[in-house]
């Protein structure tokens, strides 16, 4: 049985508070599916056209809207003048980040992050809980 703690433990953070009237009173903007990926096609299949899905551990899920992502923002912000040649940088670790690996100039991949993220970096950072940013920073003498 896959249970909360399982899943947040793998991805190393605390399992968040639970509030119930959180959609109420904010947007919502990512939600986290607790499955294995036996799942993954069924949810695809029944929200094809409304949400998108990123296996991002063996044990959960993301799940966000259409047209939300990261590739998106980076997108928008990089249409502002003032970020006209600039260098660009991406750090990712999950399924969920090899979109925004399209549209930046330099990709680096976390240690501990997803082999297919690994596969499309430029570069390979140790683990987000080893100074990954920092080394990644360095690596490209940004820091």
């Amino acid at each position: 049985m896959i249970t909360s703690k399982k899943v947040y433990h793998y991805i190393n953070s605390p399992i968040p508070i639970i509030d119930p009237t959180f959609w109420q009173l904010y947007p919502v903007h990512m939600m986290l599916i607790i499955a294995t990926d036996e799942n993954d096609q069924d949810y695809r299949d029944s929200f094809k056209d409304e949400l998108t899905f990123f296996r991002q551990t063996p044990y959960s899920i993301d799940v966000i809207g259409p047209g939300v992502s990261k590739k998106a923002g980076i997108r928008t912000l990089l249409s502002r003048p003032e970020f006209k040649d600039i260098p660009t940088y991406a750090f990712g670790d999950g399924n969920n980040d090899l979109p925004m690996f399209d549209v930046v100039d330099h990709t680096v991949a976390m240690g501990n992050g997803l082999q297919p993220v690994k596969d499309a970096a430029e570069f390979v950072t140790t683990a987000n809980i080893d100074h990954g940013i920092v080394n990644g920073l360095k690596h490209f003498q940004l820091l």
